[in-house]
């Protein structure tokens, strides 16, 4: 009986289960939008290099020792020296002589980065012009045709521009 009875009460909740239905309601409308943008629009600032001509060519000499290497371009790889460890070896060059010549911009600097035994570190060599940032204005339109020469420059948009790098290793 109570068997029964429990497979009748099984029966009538399955029942009332399947009996109910889920109603769902969807409703969906498209309309065209316009967004408002508001834009600004800056003109670009220029600026002259003067180059120091009573300083002339520089030349530094930045010895580095295998600690500071290692802070400044990272660890050495079994591979040797990625171009990326050479570019912040030339940044700090770059720096190094700025701040020491009292500089905006070292022109043409010729970097040279070489090692004996990189245990005892490398010598950065830099060699360049100095120059300092003067004149700074608004873009005039006489400026246009100036930027756009070097808009369209191969060596600035990096399609003829390779710098030289030579990663040599001696053991």
């Amino acid at each position: 009986m109570k068997k029964l009875l429990m497979l009748v009460c099984v029966t009538m909740l399955a029942l009332t289960a399947s009996a109910q239905k889920n109603i769902y309601q969807l409703q969906s409308s498209q309309a065209r939008s316009l967004e408002v943008i508001s834009n600004s629009y800056v003109r670009p600032v220029t600026v002259e290099l003067k180059i120091d001509e009573t300083k002339g060519r520089i030349k530094d000499v930045w010895e580095i020792t295998y600690e500071e290497f290692a802070s400044i371009a990272g660890a050495i790889s079994d591979r040797g020296y990625s171009d990326q460890q050479m570019q912040r070896l030339r940044d700090y060059a770059t720096f190094m002589s700025s701040q020491k010549h009292n500089c905006d911009v070292i022109v043409s600097p010729i970097i040279n980065i070489s090692t004996k035994n990189l245990a005892q570190g490398c010598t950065i060599t830099l060699v360049g012009f100095t120059a300092n940032y003067i004149n700074w204005r608004t873009m005039q339109d006489s400026d246009i045709p100036w930027i756009r020469i070097e808009s369209e420059h191969p060596r600035i948009q990096g399609q003829g521009y390779v710098p030289y790098t030579r990663a040599t290793e001696q053991k």
